[in-house]
Order: structure tokens, then sequence, then C-alpha cells
């Protein structure tokens, strides 16, 4: 090989590992943006129950001063003392007062910690499906135009999400989310059928290949099974909080359980598409 053609060989070499290189850094910069924006996310909901527990720590606190200086109020009746009688049902109607201000406060702070809640389980699965894709990518060994796809989907999911805890961008959050799971939905068919035609053309190296897909599948599987448990446990909760006539401890579990089905119904979706690869239609 003459050293001008050694010389371009080298050059195409050199900048198809660089291009690698930076497709890889680009994915691995795309999903520390995704952790920390979940980590941003986790804070919010935590913050949102630590407000509620709060709120109902004031509301025992007050409800138990109260009844402490009506105790003490019916002593005083009791040893005719007149003024600290008076003062103690002064200080009782303080506390009730206070704990009637909590209360007023606990049902909109129950709200948005369930609201929270629910949007956290919906961005837990994007993450979980964004996940599997970089592990479907990780695991075919030629580069794939959808790269640059999943890394502009999960920009947008990050980026369009930023007010993930604002009361004021419901609809801006429900419809970033249904965007993003749409493009996700996309990408799994169309990955799925890389890796389909990835196993055809290298049937050697189809038992390896097979072996990650059915471990991202396992993983998608355990996920399942986890909402699938909890989903049962809301549905019992509900049962229990109707016998109880608790109408806002059915109402939460209730919550709960359109959340948990929601999610249960996206990972079934990349499930069918993990199988669909260990499982190609076209050799049935």
């Amino acid at each position: 090989m003459s050293e001008e053609k050694q010389g371009h060989w080298f050059s195409n070499i050199s900048k198809a590992v660089s291009k690698l290189a930076t497709g890889d850094r680009a994915m691995d910069c795309s999903f520390e943006q995704l952790k920390k924006f979940q980590e941003t996310c986790e804070e919010a909901v935590a913050g949102a129950m630590a407000g509620q527990s709060l709120l109902e720590v004031e509301i025992e606190k007050n409800t138990e001063n109260a009844m402490l200086w009506e105790t003490r109020a019916r002593a005083a009746v009791e040893e005719n003392n007149e003024d600290l009688a008076i003062e103690a049902l002064r200080r009782k109607y303080s506390f009730v007062q206070s704990s009637k201000e909590y209360e007023s406060r606990l049902p909109l702070m129950r709200q948005r910690r369930l609201h929270l809640k629910a949007r956290f389980t919906a961005v837990t699965v994007v993450i979980h499906r964004l996940s599997i894709l970089k592990g479907m990518f990780e695991a075919l060994p030629e580069q794939s135009t959808l790269r640059d796809n999943l890394i502009a989907a999960i920009k947008d999911f990050v980026d369009n999400l930023s007010a993930f805890a604002s009361e004021s961008e419901e609809r801006s959050f429900n419809t970033t989310l249904v965007l993003v799971e749409q493009r996700i939905h996309k990408l799994e068919q169309q990955l799925a059928g890389c890796a389909i035609s990835h196993k055809k053309r290298n049937p050697k190296e189809a038992q390896k290949f097979e072996n990650a897909i059915a471990d991202l599948r396992t993983s998608t599987q355990t996920v399942i099974w986890k909402f699938e448990e909890d989903l049962e446990n809301q549905r019992s909760i509900e049962t229990q909080r109707i016998k109880e006539r608790n109408e806002d401890g059915a109402w939460e579990a209730r919550q709960n359980t359109w959340a948990n089905e929601k999610a249960l119904e996206a990972l079934h979706e990349n499930l069918r598409c993990l199988q669909s690869v260990l499982n190609d239609p076209s050799e049935q």
C-alpha cells in the first residue's frame, strides 16, 4: 500500500473512530442529563410528601393542644377560677383555629403529592424505556442513524419537562409526555427491525445478541412485576377504604391504581418489542 493510500485509509479510520466516540459521548451525556432530571423529579415528590407530613403533624399537635387547654378550662371552672378558665379557652380557640387553617391546606397538598407521584410514575417508565433502547443500541455492533433520534428524544424530554413540579403547566406536561411516548414507540419498532436484520446477517453472533436482548427483557419484566404487585396492593387498599367509608383514602388508592395501569400498558409495549426480536415473526 502506497504512503498516500495508507494515509488516506488511516484518515478515514480516524474519522470513523472519532465519529463513534462522539456518538458515545453524546449518548452518555444525554443519559447523564436524564439521570439528573430524574433526581430532580424525585426531590419534588419527596418535597410534596414532606409538606403533607408536616401539615398532618401540625394538625395533630394543634388538636392535642386544643384538647389540653379545654381540660384546663374545665378544671379552672371547677375551681371557680373564671380568669384562668377564660384564658384557657382563649388558648384552646387559638389552637383550634390553627388546626382548621392547616386542615384547609391539606386537601391541596394531598392532591399535589398524588399529582407529582403520578407524574413521577410516568417519567420513571419513560426513562426505563429509553434505557432499554440504549441497551439495544449497545447490543448492536454497528452504528445506527437511529442513535441521533434517541439522543434527540432524550433532549426534548428533559428540556420540555423542566417544569415537572409546576401546577400551571399540566397540559404542557401531558402533551410532552404523549409526544415522547410516541417517539419512543416508533424507535422501539425501528430498532427491533434493525435487530432482526442484524440476526439474519450475522447468524454466528445471533445467540450472543439474543442473550443481551433477553437480559433487557428480564429487566423490563422485573419492573412489570413490581408495578403489578403495587397495583394489586392499591386495589386492596381501595376496597378496604371503601368498606371503612374513607372516601379520601379510597380516592387516593384509585389515583395510584390508574397511574400503575397506565405504566403497565407502556411497559408491556416495551416487552412486546423485545420479545419480537427474540421471536422474529418471519421465522414462525
